[in-house]
């Protein structure tokens, strides 16, 4: 509701002279806008569980590792990620998209790198796939590779694409806007 204190003028009718309620209406707005945001996030959160355990029960990743190596030009980093997983489900699986954590020995996080594949994998089939990524040696990505040593690999799937048109994806929480906080 709107309270507002109206002036009459002698040529133009009712003017509005100030709005009686305003900070109340900002702040009720403001609410408003949060608790909508905040339950479109819990929906998301919600869908992303359910897709997570689908992707857990019906296509679970089995292992992932991460080995790295400079090539002969001594300034290309070579990245190699394993990832293997095994069918689980009823239905084929077309494509994929994963993200790769590269972790240090101490379980530092290294870098991230979404990888995708176009990859047939039937049910009851296993995917075995590597992909490769190319670093700049001297970055700080590539320095942080070379001077952990031994590589682990965290994957998670984001996206998963089956043969009879559904696709199983993870969906980015959006965030808060401060401003309305």
């Amino acid at each position: 509701t709107l309270l507002m204190e109206l002036e009459r003028t002698p040529d133009t009718g009712w003017r509005i002279r100030r709005l009686v309620n305003g900070q109340q209406v900002v702040r009720d707005f403001r609410a408003a806008q949060v608790a909508r945001m905040e339950a479109k996030r819990k929906d998301i959160v919600e869908k992303n569980a359910a897709v997570t355990a689908r992707f857990q029960r019906d296509f679970p990743i089995r292992d992932c590792s991460a080995e790295a190596g400079v090539i002969s030009d001594g300034k290309t980093l070579l990245l190699v990620l394993r990832v293997q997983a095994h069918n689980n489900g009823s239905v084929r699986v077309n494509n994929m998209n994963f993200e790769a954590t590269v972790l240090g020995p101490d379980g530092h996080e290294l870098l991230r790198r979404q990888c995708n594949a176009v990859a047939p994998i039937g049910p009851g089939e296993d995917l075995d796939h590597r992909w490769t990524v190319e670093l700049d040696a001297a970055s700080p990505p590539g320095r942080a590779v070379r001077a952990a040593g031994t590589l682990a690999c965290r994957a998670a799937w984001k996206t998963l694409g089956l043969a009879n048109g559904e696709v199983l994806h993870i969906t980015d929480k959006p965030p808060l806007v401060e401003e309305l906080r």
